[in-house]
């Protein structure tokens, strides 16, 4: 019966003594070459049949032409990208200069309160994002998220850009549909990347959302945290603070095994039982914080969470004591093993700690977000929220215009 050369696939008719098929060319290849040879294509004993040998050097062969291949898509990949990125610095110095030459200063004037008068927009959305004037600039922008404007909440100083959209905006009847980029944490991530925008982004990894002895160690190594730096952690499907733990990279470990490592049976029902006492306090205590980003994490249908960097913004003041100021839902934060709500969003609560003097074009690295100034004034690492609104051009359809609507730092009650 004819059969298939054991090293290159060809039809032949003859079985080696081995067992295994081979045809004329490669049967006569073994048979010329020299001993070092068939040493280096089986394990280095050339007592070895064969076929084992030459089956060896084969998939030998196939790894490096299957990793050459790896090598070029990624080289590819990375000239698309800078590409990419290329065409968004030039749209950006384009705009900046437009900005110059015509100014835009305030909201857009209110209309009428009926919605024919109103400018039709096929998307409505917020960004989160850090930013910092000391660093280079490609790192001074880092967008945390990105949400529906629909969903999202514009409380306190963001009061304002909820009227500007409803005084001036309505959604239009046939929407763009983009829930599943903004609501999915990776899938932004992604998206970022992929347009070339990866330098707008926190680094980030996504891990199966299942405990492994060396898990942490390799989320070090995958984002390059220093001794004594922080490492985010979320989960991809919630918003609003859910899910999103700060933690230091000394009480890594210990914390993911508290998240991914859920009790089972009679120990889950008593945990339950013990936190269900104090699900309704309005001062939750530091361990009770943790609890509910547990319950998260045990609930979550998604196979994967994501760690990331640490990003900061430049600090600014705090307001006035008494002042009402915009707050979110509360994030874990671990400080020395201890767990505290923080209330503001996602980077937003690190331990207090003093910043350090950063000079003009350096990064901030590790600081913190409550800090003191030496004349005593306190300073707030904030996360800034942007709105905007996405519209049909008037001369094309097909392209989109952008609407800014304004910003407001999100800071913590004082």
């Amino acid at each position: 019966m004819p059969g298939r050369c054991a090293d290159c696939g060809a039809r032949c008719l003859e079985r080696a003594d081995d067992g295994k098929f081979y045809c004329d060319a490669c049967w006569s290849k073994w048979q010329h070459s020299s001993q070092v040879q068939r040493q280096n294509w089986g394990s280095g004993s050339a007592a070895r049949a064969p076929g084992e040998s030459r089956s060896s050097a084969t998939q030998e062969v196939m790894n490096d032409a299957q990793s050459r291949l790896r090598a070029e898509r990624s080289d590819k990949k990375r000239k698309e990208a800078e590409a990419k990125e290329k065409l968004y610095w030039a749209a950006r110095r384009e705009v900046a200069n437009r900005l110059i030459r015509e100014p835009v200063v305030g909201q857009p004037s209110a209309v009428s309160s009926g919605d024919d008068a109103k400018v039709p927009v096929v998307f409505w959305g917020i960004c989160d994002l850090k930013f910092d004037p000391r660093k280079p600039t490609r790192d001074q922008v880092k967008v945390l998220e990105l949400g529906d404007g629909r969903a999202s909440r514009f409380s306190h100083h963001g009061a304002a850009l909820k009227e500007a959209f409803d005084s001036n905006y309505v959604m239009d009847p046939a929407p763009l549909r983009r829930g599943v980029m903004v609501d999915n944490k990776r899938f932004t991530h992604d998206t970022f990347v992929d347009c070339g925008l990866a330098h707008l982004r926190p680094k980030q990894l996504a891990y199966p959302r299942r405990f492994a002895a060396d898990l942490a160690d390799r989320i070090r190594e995958d984002l390059g945290v220093a001794r004594g730096g922080f490492v985010v952690l979320k989960l991809v499907n919630r918003a609003r603070g859910a899910g999103v733990v700060v933690c230091p990279e000394a009480e890594l470990d210990a914390t993911l095994r508290k998240l991914l490592m859920p009790p089972v049976g009679n120990a889950l029902n008593q945990w339950l039982s013990e936190k269900s006492l104090r699900v309704l306090s309005s001062d939750p205590r530091p361990a009770e914080v943790l609890a509910e980003q547990q319950l998260h994490y045990w609930s979550n249908e998604s196979p994967v969470f994501v760690a990331e960097e640490l990003c900061h913004s430049v600090p600014v003041p705090m307001p006035p004591t008494g002042t009402a100021a915009a707050s979110s839902s509360q994030p874990a934060v671990v400080a020395n093993g201890a767990y505290s709500a923080v209330p503001n969003g996602a980077h937003s609560a690190v331990p207090n700690g003093a910043l350090p003097d950063v000079p003009d074009g350096a990064g901030s690295g590790q600081d913190h977000d409550h800090q003191h100034h030496g004349d005593g004034e306190e300073v707030f690492d904030g996360t800034m929220r942007v709105a905007f609104a996405l519209r049909r051009g008037s001369e094309d359809p097909d392209r989109l215009a952008l609407d800014w609507l304004g910003g407001y730092l999100k800071l913590p009650p004082h």
